[in-house]
């Protein structure tokens, strides 16, 4: 099996024709959201039965579709494309904030046959490259407490958790964007930048969180 590298320098499986096993899923690819996704952003699907708050995101989600518009890049999107079948199998809604503005994970959603297999964190990493662009240094998202594959995909981010003041079933996740090296990456779907280095330094100050935020660690 040979391995394909996208835009954010995330490795995504991609089968040899005619080598591949039969059970193989297919690659996927990361790439930003445009119009003919407004359709497949307005039905995608990543809640889970018996985890009532993994529909926040889903509802999040679907009502951005109506929402992004390319002229506005105060709200963007990113997206996972399955390879071949073109299908939308992930997505991160985000506002990419700015020097003087925390940048925000709004929602992340991974459809469920095709979590853990990375695509989650790819998302992640995408949207802060778009923060690290935006020029913005702290960003933040919150997380429901028992959403234990969020936590798991923030900590290997390098980003900490706190217990939101007003509401002691979320907690804030936060982190500051240290970029190292950013450079540009030549790629036929996107002209976004290389995935820059994320220190784990705690925030300067506590941002003010809204409901309905990162769900599936993919």
């Amino acid at each position: 099996m040979c391995r394909t590298v996208n835009a954010f320098g995330c490795r995504a499986p991609a089968p040899n024709v005619g080598l591949a096993d039969p059970g193989t899923p297919p690659g996927w690819a990361i790439r930003p959201w445009g119009s003919g996704d407004r359709a497949d952003l307005a039905l995608f699907k990543c809640a889970d039965p018996g985890r009532p708050y993994t529909r926040d995101a889903q509802d999040v989600i679907r009502e951005a579709a109506g929402e992004l518009s390319e002229a506005d890049a105060r709200l963007d999107c990113l997206v996972a494309v399955e390879d071949g079948t073109l299908r939308l199998v992930g997505a991160i809604l985000f506002n990419p904030g700015g020097p003087d503005q925390f940048a925000r994970v709004q929602a992340l959603g991974v459809v469920r046959d095709r979590r853990r297999q990375g695509i989650g964190i790819a998302l992640k990493r995408g949207a802060i490259v778009r923060f690290a662009e935006a020029g913005a240094v702290e960003y933040f998202s919150e997380v429901h407490q028992r959403n234990d594959k969020m936590l798991a995909l923030n900590a290997k981010l390098g980003i900490r958790s706190k217990r939101e003041p007003s509401n002691g079933k979320f907690l804030i996740c936060a982190n500051t964007i240290k970029v190292v090296h950013l450079e540009a990456a030549v790629v036929a779907t996107s002209n976004l930048r290389a995935t820059p280095t994320v220190t784990s330094a705690p925030p300067s100050r506590a941002p003010a969180p809204e409901r309905g935020d990162d769900q599936s660690g993919g």
